[in-house]
């Protein structure tokens, strides 16, 4: 299906939304022309939604959207207050992506700064009884702060400083300004822009601009106190301007413009500049006309109305703690615990109106003074509203036809001064969600450190109690050690006696282990010949059963063919008889082996038995040789009948004795080695 068909399908409500997008691909080629065809064709408000998703699918180039989309599709939907959320953040988007592009960021400024409502100036009375067409322009206004605001910060003040030059943008620029959050207005504190936001505080005589810029150098002056500490001076001069700022000469009849042109509030720059700057606060108080600028070479400050205010502003604040410590800055040695929510939040209890606000909240219970009361009502007076004008009042109906023009411009004034009150309120607005924001973020800090600190005191307790009981266990443990050490001793003196013996049992295994090895050796080697016997027998069984084979062979190839029929019968039976007797034999074979395997170990200690005992046999047939030849010797002695026979001796008599013992071990001997040799043919015959 082609996306020129599926985008018709979607418009005529026949294909939902989603599944148009899921089935489209991530990229392709030619799919803006059939987008811009499908566009010509249903140009209605009502579909442009679906073309907006279209385009943040394929996500266009840069150069695509600032020459085919920005005049053709993106800037009337951005204009268009009935837009879905998403399809007017889609748009956004695409616009935000184009601004990387300098000259269409400049562009972008330009509109801004023609082809929205100007808060100031006489847009309002064109659009009144338009609110159609007002809230078109003021969804554009919203639609282009946001995409502004999102720009890189310093191209956005690139822009801003081109611009700036201007004297009928300055308030839109500065408002523009004043609605960035603070970490992209961080970007000033380093940026050209700042030296013209400090000229215009010193040369400006807007109060509108004035107080807007007061707004976002104190914005800037929180949040960056470390870039400002070089132009403390500038600073004070700022604060010099506002305090000795003299209102222009205006009608007294005239509340309206009286109003318009007050001197804006410089309190909460003093605020911070006193709890940041605190000693340089005191000597520009003793010396104020020690500061100045270059630009203020055209004014001298009216020394004694600034001591008069700052009396007024030091009377209202507390005491700074560091004007004990003139030679440095307490928040620059330890800058990372200072941070914006921070000087924020500590510079506000610095002022006596939230310092007693805080104690109010903290006892709760007891009544505030009435005079510090007094004190803020006298020194923190709020704005009013606008009187109405003086040619609001009731008129003659003769009168009315020749005051129309009178009316006209007494509307206008009321109007103005309206537009007046309106942005000063909602830069005042600004300025306190800020502040509130920031103090939400320091009241958790400090709800954490709260926290942490509990924890820490739980901690030190545990670790206190462990303590105790390691001092315990480290007095228990000197006594067990003691009466180990004691033990040790005696071990060890045990351990030297049994080493000792194991010493001396480790020398007779030794030796016994040497017996073992030589009696080891003797054992394979009579093993060894076994083997080769059994090997030797094994083949010449094979070499009978290979006779057999043969000789079966030729049993079957000389027999006769006459009788076939008896001479097979009797064939089967033979080799019946014969199937059994080898299964027979076999198993005989197998039991022989078997007790072969027996027999050897038996025969191999018999053999070294007989050989014992025939070297003891030899040695007692020689002894039984040598008393037969004295008995001999003695009998042919005893029949020699000439030689009397003399007493038998007791040396003789035991020498019979000895032959008869001799003789009945020599026969015993000789009966055991008949045994020997006997079981010996015996197990050389079944070795055969």
């Amino acid at each position: 299906m082609s996306l020129t068909h599926s985008l018709r399908l979607v418009l005529e409500n026949t294909l939902p939304l989603n599944d148009f997008l899921s089935s489209l691909p991530p990229s392709g080629d030619g799919w803006e022309e059939e987008v811009q065809d499908v566009y010509d064709d249903y140009p209605e408000p009502a579909h442009i939604h679906v073309f907006l998703a279209a385009l943040h699918h394929f996500k266009p180039s840069v150069e695509s959207i600032i020459e085919r989309w920005f005049d053709s599709m993106l800037r009337p939907a951005l204009k268009m207050p009935g837009l879905g959320t998403q399809a007017r953040q889609q748009a956004k988007d695409l616009v935000l992506n184009a601004a990387q592009d300098a000259r269409f960021a400049r562009r972008l400024m330009e509109l801004y700064l023609l082809d929205v409502i100007n808060p100031l100036g006489e847009d309002i009375l064109e659009y009144l009884g338009r609110e159609k067409e007002r809230e078109t322009k003021e969804c554009w206004k919203e639609n282009l702060e946001w995409i502004l605001a999102h720009l890189q910060p310093v191209r956005l003040l690139d822009q801003v400083e081109h611009h700036f030059t201007n004297p009928e943008a300055k308030v839109q620029l500065l408002l523009l300004l004043d609605v960035l959050d603070p970490e992209q207005l961080v970007a000033l504190a380093n940026h050209p822009f700042l030296e013209s936001l400090l000229h215009l505080l010193l040369t400006d005589h807007s109060t509108t601009c004035i107080t807007i810029a007061l707004s976002i150098l104190t914005k800037l002056i929180i949040s960056t106190p470390k870039q400002f500490k070089l132009r403390i001076p500038d600073l004070f001069a700022v604060l010099a301007r506002m305090m000795c700022r003299e209102s222009p000469l205006i009608d007294s009849d005239d509340p309206i413009a009286h109003e318009a042109e007050k001197s804006p509030e410089y309190r909460c720059l003093f605020t911070y500049l006193y709890y940041l700057f605190p000693c340089d606060t005191l000597d520009f108080f003793r010396r104020p006309m020690d500061t100045g600028t270059d630009t203020d070479t055209e004014r001298k400050w009216d020394q004694d109305k600034i001591r008069m205010l700052s009396e007024v502003l030091l009377r209202t604040h507390i005491t700074h703690p560091f004007l004990l410590y003139p030679e440095k800055l307490f928040w620059e040695e330890e800058e990372a615990l200072y941070d914006s929510a921070r000087i924020a939040s500590e510079g506000m209890l610095m002022d006596v109106r939230y310092t007693s606000i805080a104690l109010g909240e903290r006892h709760s219970g007891e009544d505030p003074d009435p005079d510090t009361g007094r004190l803020l009502e006298l020194y923190s007076p709020p704005l009013p509203m606008p009187e109405p004008s003086p040619t609001h009042e009731e008129k003659n109906p003769a009168e009315s036809s020749s005051l129309l023009s009178t009316d006209t411009e007494g509307i206008k004034q009321v109007l103005a001064s309206l537009q007046h009150s309106l942005l000063l309120l909602q830069t005042q607005a600004r300025f306190t969600s800020y502040l509130q924001k920031q103090n939400v973020k320091h009241i958790g800090r400090l709800y954490q450190d709260r926290v942490l600190a509990r924890n820490a005191e739980v901690e030190r307790q545990g670790l206190y109690n462990k303590l105790r009981n390691y001092r315990a266990q480290v007095v228990r443990l000197e006594s067990e050690l003691k009466e180990h050490k004691e033990q040790s001793y005696s071990a060890k003196t045990k351990y030297l006696d049994w080493n000792t013996e194991l010493q001396s049992k480790l020398k007779e295994l030794r030796e016994e282990k040497r017996d073992w090895l030589r009696e080891a050796a003797t054992l394979r080697r009579g093993y060894n010949e076994l083997e080769a016997l059994f090997k030797a027998q094994e083949k010449l069984l094979n070499e009978a059963s290979q006779d057999v084979s043969r000789l079966q062979t030729e049993k079957k190839a000389s027999q006769h063919k006459i009788d076939r029929l008896n001479t097979y019968e009797k064939q089967i039976s033979d080799y019946e008889v014969t199937r059994t007797l080898w299964e027979a034999d076999f198993t005989r074979f197998n039991e022989r082996k078997e007790e072969m395997e027996d027999l050897r170990s038996r025969m191999k200690q018999l053999e070294m038995r007989v050989q014992a005992l025939y070297e003891s046999g030899h040695d007692q047939e020689h002894t039984i040789e040598t008393q037969r030849k004295r008995i001999e010797v003695l009998k042919a002695q005893i029949s020699r009948p000439s030689i009397p026979t003399p007493p038998p001796e007791p040396e003789d008599e035991s020498v019979d004795r000895t032959v008869k013992k001799l003789r009945q071990q020599n026969m015993e001997l000789r009966d055991e080695l008949e045994e020997m040799k006997a079981m010996v043919e015996v197990l050389r015959a079944r070795n055969r």
